[in-house]
């Protein structure tokens, strides 16, 4: 392990982490960033949205949770990493973090097998959201 990917997956490993994603506005900058092509991140106020997957016996309590969010902090330089637990996400939330960018998969065929599932289960669940937002823009405030 060479670099930035090497302390990535140190980071990971130390916590427990199967997979690690990035997401939303600033996603492609940081796995940019992750992998080494940028010397460092620009200058923003937005926090870093990170979604992660822990191994079965690595859950964390919420003081490591914390502790793995500031390593976060430290690996990217930020002021804020937003942290999401897909194993905590609703399936639209995880769905949105697995079409982010991967930083880190430890078993590359369980993070294939569990996109997978994601994609499968809020494919499942898609007229039921359609048919909520459709009924909350039609409801009328007096």
């Amino acid at each position: 392990m060479a670099g930035r990917t090497g302390q990535l997956e140190s980071i990971c490993d130390e916590y427990g982490v199967r997979e690690l994603y990035s997401f939303g506005s600033k996603s492609g900058e940081i796995c940019r960033f992750a992998r080494g092509e940028l010397p460092a991140l620009a200058e923003s106020p937005s926090d870093i949205d990170i979604g992660a997957r822990f191994r079965r016996d690595a859950y964390p309590s919420p003081r490591i949770k914390v502790e793995f969010g500031f390593a976060l902090e430290d690996f990217f330089g930020a002021g804020s990493v937003d942290l999401v637990l897909l194993e905590d996400a609703s399936p639209f939330l995880a769905l949105e973090i697995i079409r982010g960018e991967l930083l880190y998969a430890g078993d590359p065929d369980d993070q294939a097998r569990y996109e997978l599932y994601v994609m499968a289960r809020a494919g499942d669940l898609m007229y039921y959201e359609r048919e909520r937002r459709r009924n909350n823009l039609a409801v009328r405030v007096p």
